[in-house]
């Protein structure tokens, strides 16, 4: 971790594809991207679900398995962007990010 820290330090933004990160850090945001056609589900995933300030959720197809035992109540509360990929980052998910990022003065906005 202090090799990232320090990389960290230096950065204006930093974007993290890990569930683990959370162990060390809090992020301004944390979406997760979840896949139902996945019968696995991380156990990551699952740890820091509550932690999520919105859902990218994969549109299943009719037949494709679902999770077991996995329950979406920790985030029932949060914004939920359904996407057909391609595109993984829609017009709405790009403008949550930019809404919440300029909310926490993490964003600049001046050109």
């Amino acid at each position: 971790m202090p090799d990232v820290r320090a990389k960290l330090a230096g950065a204006e933004n930093v974007i993290f594809e890990s569930n683990s990160v959370l162990k060390f850090l809090r992020p301004d945001l944390y979406l997760t991207v979840l896949d139902p056609s996945k019968a696995d589900f991380k156990s990551s995933a699952r740890e820091f679900l509550d932690l999520a300030n919105a859902v990218i959720l994969h549109e299943a197809k009719p037949g494709e398995p679902a999770w077991s035992a996995v329950s979406l109540k920790p985030v029932g509360d949060k914004p939920i962007f359904r996407i057909t990929p391609p595109p993984y980052a829609t017009p709405e998910i790009v403008e949550f990010v930019r809404t919440r990022l300029t909310l926490t003065g993490k964003l600049r906005t001046d050109g």
